[in-house]
């Protein structure tokens, strides 16, 4: 039986009260939580402590209207419910997990050298700047 939105809501939030204390002493830093995001889906990635922070600085940039939505994410991850809040979760929520994490996959492959160093055998690398998404463009030079 799915669980109605007022449930899950009431029940998320008696379980973040039961993590506040411990939580708040024990936060996770955000470049923690993305790059266990990352490795969850990508395996270990070879970045390096201030190469993650560049990237995490630009990709809260392009997702900065959602920061509470962040927070909310990441203290469900936290508590180890990421995919229970998907499988029985009222469906925004599963959807905003699934486009958040999307994002993050789509913006650290287009804006760090993930493929060549993975290829290659060294680290990660962050680059500056913002990817084209046009599936149109064409970068003919002549």
């Amino acid at each position: 039986m799915p669980l109605s939105r007022r449930k899950f809501i009431l029940a998320a939030t008696g379980g973040v009260v039961a993590l506040g204390a411990g939580a708040i002493v024990s936060w996770p830093d955000r470049l923690d939580s993305i790059r266990a995001r990352l490795e969850h889906m990508l395996g270990k990635v070879p970045i390096t402590t201030t190469e993650l922070g560049l990237f995490a600085e630009a990709f809260e940039r392009s997702w900065q209207p959602y920061g509470s939505k962040i927070m909310l994410v990441d203290t469900i991850d936290l508590a180890g419910l990421t995919n229970s809040a998907i499988s029985i979760g009222p469906a925004p929520l599963a959807t905003y997990i699934e486009r958040y994490e999307r994002k993050l996959l789509a913006e650290f492959v287009t804006r760090t050298d993930y493929y060549d160093a993975v290829a290659a055998g060294r680290e990660v690398t962050f680059v500056p700047g913002d990817a084209c998404q046009n599936p149109f463009a064409k970068f003919d030079s002549g």
